[in-house]
């Protein structure tokens, strides 16, 4: 059964969309628009990248995009449907599954096909792909065999289309070098460290491939955020630059569209953050969490958009993004966190944040670098845009 999962475009908020016995199948509603139910329908395909649904089954669908309603073809009756056009995005599937002493020095890939209900080629690109675990360690050995009590941990992407192989990064990105360490100038889009279904693509590998040797993450900026990123070339460059992250010691610098200026347009934020118990891989403000600062300044505003420069003081997960939603003004693009990923007629491309500058001590000379990256192509449009 193909499931794929539903981004409102006002909140953001995503559920999950599956084709159901049933003739009815719920969708979502979460912003206070209608409810959205959808009669008669059948299997969903997702097709570009841009708001298009269509099926399988005779069912049509044709819209406008941005969210406008949608009009549905039934059995040769067209009628009015309150579907919200949306994005779909690649759902992960978990299966979880024990060695058996009938399985006994089977190999991993069949193991995976029989017992998990997917084809062997399948079972392949999985492997292939990194999103397997054997005993809580990632396996790419297809012919690998297993032994009774084994655990195996398979991670399936499902619907959408496959996220595009990364592009080397170019010579212009690397903004230092030395035998210690390298900082580069992040693209958005490209993982810092790999994900349950891959290890393909990730920074410290493009990072790798240009510098001619391993590198190392010590820290780490979001997938769709850009900018100033440092890694170690060596196991003693790494820890000192944890340590110093760890510490808080390196100045971070960041810049960020956001959707309205932060009340008040200038201050420091000091709010704990935690996990969002409603909300897996998300956090939120929470008294009882870890303790999170952050210095902001209103740089720009208009009726559209404000631009703010961000000093993180501590280095929470997504803390610039909770931290100026929390004072009212969520980051364009940033939909989980209640930013708008439409304004008007410009259309906000990803998270619209920018590590900017970072100033911190080497970690084997001491010597003071100030590494700063320029501000990418989309996110200068966005600012011209909208300021």
């Amino acid at each position: 059964m193909p499931i794929y999962e539903y981004e409102c475009p006002r909140c953001g908020r995503f559920d999950a969309l599956q084709k159901m016995s049933s003739p009815a199948l719920e969708v979502h509603d979460a912003c206070g628009s209608k409810v959205t139910k959808v009669m008669s329908a059948s299997a969903f395909a997702f097709k570009g990248s841009g708001f298009y649904l269509t099926d399988y089954g005779g069912l049509r669908r044709d819209h406008r995009p941005g969210g406008r309603e949608v009009r549905e073809e039934v059995r040769g009756r067209v009628r009015p449907g309150l579907l919200r056009v949306g994005r779909l995005r690649r759902r992960v599937r978990r299966l979880d599954l024990l060695v058996g002493p009938e399985d006994a020095r089977e190999r991993i890939d069949r193991f995976i096909a029989a017992r998990g209900g997917v084809s062997r080629g399948a079972a392949r690109r999985a492997l292939d792909a990194g999103g397997v675990f054997l005993d809580g360690r990632r396996c790419k050995v297809s012919s690998r065999t297993l032994h009774p009590g084994q655990r195996v941990q398979v991670h399936l992407e499902e619907g959408g289309r496959a996220p595009a192989e990364a592009d080397a990064l170019p010579r212009a990105r690397l903004l230092f070098e030395d035998a210690h360490l390298v900082a580069v100038d992040k693209p958005a889009g490209v993982p810092a460290q790999p994900t349950l279904t891959t290890d393909r693509g990730t920074l410290p590998d493009l990072v790798a491939a240009l510098v001619g040797g391993p590198v190392s993450i010590v820290h780490r900026l979001d997938r769709e955020t850009s900018g100033v990123t440092v890694l170690a070339r060596t196991p003693e460059s790494a820890a000192a630059l944890a340590a110093a992250f760890r510490d808080g010691a390196p100045e971070k610098t960041y810049l960020a569209l956001c959707a309205r200026p932060p009340a008040p347009p200038e201050g420091r934020v000091d709010a704990p953050l935690g996990k969002d118990p409603r909300r897996p891989g998300l956090r939120r403000v929470d008294p009882a969490g870890d303790a999170a600062a952050t210095r902001y300044l209103t740089l720009r505003a208009s009726e559209r958009a404000a631009l703010v420069e961000a000093r993180p003081e501590t280095g929470r997960t997504h803390q610039i993004r909770v931290h100026l939603a929390h004072l009212g003004a969520p980051l364009l693009g940033d939909a989980r966190y209640g930013g708008p990923r439409r304004v008007g007629e410009v259309a906000v491309p990803r998270v619209m944040l920018h590590a900017r500058r970072l100033a911190i001590a080497h970690p084997v000379t001491g010597a003071p670098l100030v590494l700063e990256a320029p501000e990418p192509e989309d996110f200068l449009a966005a600012v011209a845009a909208l300021l």
